[in-house]
């Protein structure tokens, strides 16, 4: 199914628009090929910042499916709250996101944005 999928996208027609002026990059931002996705590749490879986060996510992706598939059944069998506990702590893990985000924002530098990063993490585990 990938690969199929691959072959679909390779083979698109892709046109650049009539007046260039408004679209410099079309045809090199239309184009897909193997080469570039190698070079990002080699590129996350080469760049140890860029690794760790990319990897950071990833594994939180992975730990946290679960956390959205199992809150309803959490609320109702565990809390006994039904769809008003289900409402409850999403809407705590929303406030909580928004805390999160404004935080970040507020942030004048990249300096120590690791730690951060590896502290949402885990406040997230804890959740």
């Amino acid at each position: 199914m990938l690969l199929s999928q691959w072959r679909q996208l390779s083979r698109r027609d892709c046109r650049a628009p009539a007046d260039d002026r408004d679209c410099p990059n079309a045809r090199l931002a239309c184009r897909l090929d193997l080469g570039s996705i190698v070079e990002g590749f080699r590129y996350i490879q080469r760049t140890k910042p860029v690794r760790a986060l990319l990897l950071l996510v990833g594994l939180i992706s992975l730990l946290g499916v679960p956390y959205a598939v199992l809150m309803p059944i959490f609320a109702d069998q565990i809390l006994h709250g039904g769809s008003r506990g289900y409402g409850i702590l999403m809407g705590a893990s929303g406030f909580g996101a928004l805390i999160g985000a404004l935080v970040l924002a507020a942030k004048k530098t990249v300096q120590g944005l690791g730690r951060w990063m590896a502290f949402a993490a885990t406040g997230f585990g804890q959740a």
